[in-house]
């Protein structure tokens, strides 16, 4: 992987858990207007959200990155406060994805995102370090009993009317709820309602229970936008990986 790539990502991950947009990689991510540094995307299709054979509606396409609306008001207990202080301190260093290793709760990912929505089961495919594809079990199947803790954990969704919510829990401690270095416990709980409100646009309400970490429940409020010129690209991170930042100050 190489260091701009890093870069290019590390940027990203950070501007999209401040809600911010900014520049992406050459080709049709290129191809929109540039200005102060920011990202004008072209405008995605309108139109009705379209649904599947059964009536749901279908999540299925390629998203970009989350723009978050609400951040939420997370209030760490006094652990997690610390630990947190500590990464910001060191300049996020530390964070997970410059190791390759994987990082965030929300099923749109960092750069884009791809959707394969099917009755029995939605596929999220993101392009990013330590991602790759994650799955919700739309099936009716409760979480398994016997649960060993994950990097992104074990997703099941029910419908409630347009609205699919999808439940996950077995996360590992291992990694941070998103880039500003939130820190997660294993005891981390992720709600996540997704909507398409219409063709182009997701509507993404992501609440975050986490005893072990939070003093109480916080929701996250996020939108996504259609990408349809957009597709998936290989993100190959741990091949030959050797940067690390450098420490702040030196």
């Amino acid at each position: 992987m190489r260091f701009s790539d890093v870069i290019v990502y590390l940027t990203l991950a950070v501007w999209t858990a401040s809600g911010g947009v900014f520049a992406d990689r050459e080709g049709p991510r290129g191809s929109a207007v540039l200005a102060q540094g920011q990202r004008v995307p072209p405008p995605p299709p309108s139109g009705e959200a379209p649904r599947t054979i059964d009536g749901k509606p279908d999540l299925s396409g390629v998203w970009l990155r989350l723009n978050v609306v609400e951040p939420g008001q997370p209030e760490m207990l006094p652990s997690a406060a610390a630990l947190y202080d500590e990464r910001r301190q060191n300049g996020l260093r530390d964070m997970p994805s410059a190791r390759c290793l994987p990082m965030g709760v929300s099923l749109v990912g960092p750069i884009v995102t791809k959707f394969v929505q099917t009755a029995a089961v939605l596929i999220a495919i993101q392009e990013g370090a330590g991602t790759g594809a994650l799955q919700v079990f739309l099936d009716g199947r409760d979480h398994p009993l016997d649960l060993q803790p994950m990097w992104r954990g074990h997703s099941i969704g029910t419908w409630e009317g347009d609205t699919l919510v999808v439940d996950t829990v077995g996360f590992n401690d291992l990694s941070w709820i998103d880039a500003t270095g939130l820190p997660r416990s294993e005891e981390l709980h992720v709600i996540e309602r997704i909507r398409r409100v219409d063709f182009g646009h997701l509507e993404i309400e992501t609440t975050i229970d986490d005893p072990g970490r939070f003093v109480r429940t916080w929701t996250r409020r996020s939108t996504s936008m259609l990408a349809p010129e957009e597709e998936v690209q290989e993100f190959v991170c741990n091949e030959n990986n050797q940067y690390q930042p450098p420490p702040v100050g030196k």
